[in-house]
């Protein structure tokens, strides 16, 4: 593990010898919009991948750029396709980080067709277990595996802000974390 401030700010709320080490690196793989349009957006007629290449971190999230990635400190690398229709974008993500960087956002526009979790449109019973935003993704992972539980709900100081599943970490490329390979 890289050394690094420490952020968590609940460290009371998982035993130390329970808390579970782990990193994965997440692969998100970017279609890139066309470099010979005419939109009024540099950014979509730049011949630089990067800043062609427009994406949420998070579902509900911030739509961005590429090329902010190459300043996030998750930042690990990117990767042109062959035929260079797309881009894959590496991420290092560890059991510091706040669950609250990896949350589904809940006040996010999913539209219609695809509802915050990416699964049935049907409603979801509300999670039985939740975590403050600044818990890491490690009390997260401890508390999935220890409450035998599949999504936890993060609840902010007026309510509930977003949702955490285990597809979430697996995607994030912690799936060994949770037993999951």
């Amino acid at each position: 593990m890289s050394a690094g401030k420490d952020r968590t700010n609940n460290e009371e709320s998982v035993a130390p010898d329970s808390r579970v080490t782990f990193e994965g690196i997440r692969e998100v793989v970017v279609p890139l919009e066309s470099a010979s349009g005419s939109g009024e957006d540099a950014d979509t007629r730049s011949p630089d991948p990067l800043a062609r290449a427009h994406f949420a971190c998070q579902p509900g999230g911030r739509v961005h750029s590429g090329l902010e990635c190459t300043v996030c400190a998750r930042f690990v690398n990117w990767l042109p396709n062959a035929d260079g229709s797309q881009v894959t974008i590496r991420c290092l993500w560890q059991e510091s980080d706040l669950v609250a960087d990896l949350m589904t956002h809940l006040d996010g526009d999913h539209g219609a067709d695809e509802p915050p979790l990416g699964g049935s449109s049907e409603p979801y019973d509300w999670p039985a277990w939740s975590v403050p935003p600044t818990a890491t993704l490690g009390d997260v992972v401890t508390l999935m595996r220890e409450q035998d539980t599949d999504i936890v709900a993060v609840v902010g100081a007026d309510g509930p802000i977003g949702l955490i599943s285990r597809d979430a970490l697996v995607d994030a490329g912690l799936g060994a974390a949770l037993d999951l390979g």
